[in-house]
């Protein structure tokens, strides 16, 4: 034996499996942990929800993501359901509504209280007839609203803690969901999920206004989605596969309440074929043929 291998040390130790198992765990645990703490009590039930999918089914955090979304889109519908039958009976409503506001209207012009009285009387009427008080109509806002700040605040506060598993939980070009998409490409998939889903659905519910009203809105929501590109691109990707999921399953939804067998089944009014048939086309309604200068087609002009 050389004078060089007697003098070298003896090999360390190798690190055992079950060690680096437990530090694995014990990271896991810590994150979080911190992530729970760090939020308010509705926020910390939709993180063990997540955390409940994830453990229940053993899928990584990009598909419990989405299953998660599924769910909470299934309980929400029966209160979607619920806004589009009231929107319906908003419509038929109108012509009575739009007559005792006009009458209102000049009461309160001639300052007569009595009849102003007996006007507003008659109004409270027809919001109880038709079940379309006012306050019922936010219901689904008041409901759904908790639901998805809680999913933001949970999914930013897994991200910031920079949860193990989250951090390696994506999929094909985004692993890392604790942290923006660095090709952008969630962003823009949020984006274009969202647009679709209002030109498919952003009238559901409003069946009642004037169209020049549900025009403005979808414009007023048009630019809405086109802002949300450059403020969200910096958000983790978690919140972009938990946005894509949600306006997906919304678009769906809402072409499918439209078709007249589910319609009917919910005790909904048929819709005309016409406005089912612009909702399947209105994504495709800005793309316009291309017509060639050929001289046939000059002639044609002509």
């Amino acid at each position: 034996m050389s004078e060089a291998s007697a003098s070298a040390p003896p090999p360390a130790e190798g690190v055992r499996l079950d060690d680096i198992v437990s530090a694995a765990n014990a990271a896991e645990s810590g994150a979080l942990q911190q992530a729970l703490e760090e939020c308010w009590l509705p926020t910390q039930g939709m993180q063990h929800l997540i955390l409940a999918v994830k453990d229940s089914l053993g899928v990584p955090w990009w598909a419990a993501l989405i299953a998660t979304t599924v769910g909470l889109r299934l309980v929400t519908l029966p209160v979607n359901i619920i806004q589009t039958r009231r929107g319906s009976r908003m419509q038929e409503a109108k012509p009575h509504m739009e007559s005792v506001v006009a009458q209102f209207k000049a009461s309160y012009a001639a300052g007569d209280p009595n009849a102003m009285a007996e006007h507003q009387r008659r109004i409270s009427a027809i919001w109880k007839k038709y079940d379309i008080h006012p306050g019922k109509m936010l219901l689904p806002m008041v409901f759904q609203m908790p639901i998805f700040l809680g999913m933001f605040g949970a999914l930013r506060a897994f991200a910031a803690a920079k949860v193990p598993s989250l951090v390696v939980g994506g999929a094909l070009w985004c692993t890392d969901l604790s942290s923006a998409d660095p090709t952008y490409l969630l962003p823009i998939l949020t984006c274009a999920s969202f647009m679709a889903m209002l030109e498919l659905g952003a009238s559901d519910g409003m069946e009642a206004q004037t169209e020049d009203q549900r025009k403005k809105f979808k414009l007023f929501m048009r630019f809405i989605g086109l802002a949300i590109l450059p403020f969200t691109a910096s958000m983790p990707a978690a919140l972009h596969i938990y946005w894509t999921a949600s306006n997906v399953i919304g678009t769906a939804q809402s072409v499918i309440l439209k078709t007249a067998p589910v319609r009917r089944a919910l005790n909904l009014p048929i819709l005309p074929s016409r406005v089912v048939a612009q909702s399947a086309d209105r994504i495709l309604s800005p793309i316009k043929p291309v017509t060639y200068a050929t001289p046939r087609n000059r002639a044609r002009k002509q």
